[in-house]
């Protein structure tokens, strides 16, 4: 008997787990406030159990967990995705990164209908002293001092593209600093301009004037969820209410929403249950139910089996092009050190030397060296 209501207890939960909509976020106040939305969404639905889970901001290993089955949902601007992830250019859509996807059992929908772009921002009286309204303007004034956050420093779509437009000036004081020293020194007047997303909270904090990018410094992408296939197979009556948030979010809806959650004055779930509850009901009609069996490449088990063995053929085929392209570089490269060693000893002391401390470097930081030279992940930096 113990043994059977064990059994059953272990079924029950399985059940449950796998019904469940498990929702990624990270610690950011946006990323929080985004993840409400979907889960007091689904919950709508009356179907399943929606649970938030992994707080990271690593995009890499949000994607590693989706692919794992711990979480379903995760919201991120569809340029980084396709810069960091899928390794595409143009055309940038939801169609080409979903082709990327689909062998991963990953999809992006839904935009949400703003945009994630950088932009730059002054208090309300250095804008009013300088007369400050453009990006142009700002970088003109030769004083400014500014102080951009790591992520900002390295991505390619932010300090590296207002760079190259050739008008920022090399002479400018750029402190780099973590968001909360970024606000400490703001409110210390310790630094002038910062570095902000348009739906930042800190925006309204500390009333900050958001410069017009007059000269297309900063790209602009949607923000969209990427999920994986399965979940409009397995939660039928949920997807369709998620897919029902397109274009449910402007800028300025999602910086009160923001602003408001960090003001500490109302909790997160009442502030996303009062948008919510204002919001119209979306309609439960067939063009929903439609879109679902559009976005999920295998409508029939017998198709999902077939995606399947693609998908494990397809990264069979990968692994081992890596295996023994890295196996040919490494013979390539080997047997002349080798035979140069042997010859001339002198020269083998040196080879020797390299190799080992080649060998003492720990893999994740060669990994990581590799990744940087490449700008992105996939076969390159991996051979």
């Amino acid at each position: 008997m113990r043994w059977s209501a064990a059994l059953l207890l272990l079924f029950s939960i399985s059940i449950r787990a796998e019904d469940s909509l498990k929702v990624g976020s990270h610690l950011s106040t946006e990323s929080n406030v985004l993840s409400e939305i979907i889960l007091q969404t689904a919950a709508k639905a009356g179907e399943g159990v929606a649970t938030r889970g992994l707080a990271s901001g690593d995009l890499f290993d949000s994607v590693l967990a989706l692919i794992e089955g711990k979480i379903d949902v995760y919201p991120v601007g569809i340029d980084r995705l396709a810069r960091e992830i899928v390794v595409i250019e143009q055309p940038l859509n939801l169609d080409s990164v979903n082709k990327k996807l689909a062998s991963q059992g990953l999809g992006v929908a839904v935009p949400l209908g703003f945009k994630r772009t950088y932009s730059l921002a002054v208090p309300e009286e250095i804008a009013r002293e300088l007369k400050l309204k453009t990006v142009s303007d700002l970088i003109s004034k030769p004083r400014i001092r500014y102080g951009f956050t790591p992520g900002f420093m390295a991505d390619r779509g932010g300090f590296t593209r207002l760079t190259k437009q050739g008008s920022f000036p090399r002479t400018a004081t750029v402190k780099e600093l973590n968001h909360q020293d970024q606000q400490t020194a703001m409110k210390a007047k310790k630094i002038d301009a910062i570095d902000v997303f348009a739906t930042d909270p800190v925006i309204r904090k500390y009333r900050l004037i958001l410069l017009e990018d007059d000269q297309n410094y900063f790209a602009s992408h949607d923000v969209v969820f990427l999920h994986r296939l399965d979940v409009a197979q397995r939660l039928p009556n949920v997807w369709p209410r998620i897919l029902s948030l397109e274009n449910s979010l402007s800028e300025n809806t999602l910086l009160d929403l923001n602003a408001r959650a960090e003001s500490g004055n109302a909790k997160l779930a009442d502030v996303v249950a009062q948008w919510i509850k204002n919001r119209p009901e979306p309609v439960q009609s067939a063009p929903p139910a439609a879109r679902v069996r559009e976005q999920t490449p295998a409508a029939t088990s017998a198709q999902s089996e077939e995606s399947l063995a693609d998908a494990l053929l397809r990264m069979t085929e990968r692994h081992l092009i890596l295996v023994f392209a890295g196996l040919l570089f490494s013979i390539a490269i080997g047997i002349p050190l080798g035979i140069w060693a042997n010859a001339w000893p002198k020269l083998g002391k040196i080879i020797t030397v390299g190799t080992k401390l080649i060998g003492i470097a720990p893999f994740l930081a060669l990994l990581v060296f590799c990744v940087v030279v490449a700008q992105g992940f996939g076969p390159f930096p991996a051979i």
